[in-house]
């Protein structure tokens, strides 16, 4: 066995901290001008973060997409996914 590491010993840059900014389509006071395209999109992404955080944060994130659900129903009369959007998601075991 080599007494010399088995890596190369090149010094990598470290990774910049990555940095959320707020996406345009979370802003609450753009939901009553967007069509119902880009709000379903914006429900849907409001999802995707509400999973994804912890704590305090996943509520702020689903009380949010919840308010977002409200309005499309409030604002559209036809509900294609709305039963999709309003319903939070298990968890998934064994994957």
């Amino acid at each position: 066995m080599s007494w010399q590491p088995r890596f190369h010993n090149l010094r990598h840059p470290r990774k910049r901290p990555r940095v959320k900014e707020p996406r345009l389509l979370f802003h609450a006071s753009r939901w009553g001008s967007l069509p119902d395209i880009f709000l379903g999109l914006a429900i849907l992404k409001l999802g995707t973060e509400e999973r994804l955080a912890v704590g305090p944060a996943r509520t702020r994130y689903r009380a949010k997409r919840l308010e977002a659900v409200e309005l499309y129903r409030r604002r559209f009369s036809r509900v294609p996914k709305l039963m999709e959007y309003s319903m939070r998601q298990l968890p998934r075991l064994g994957q």
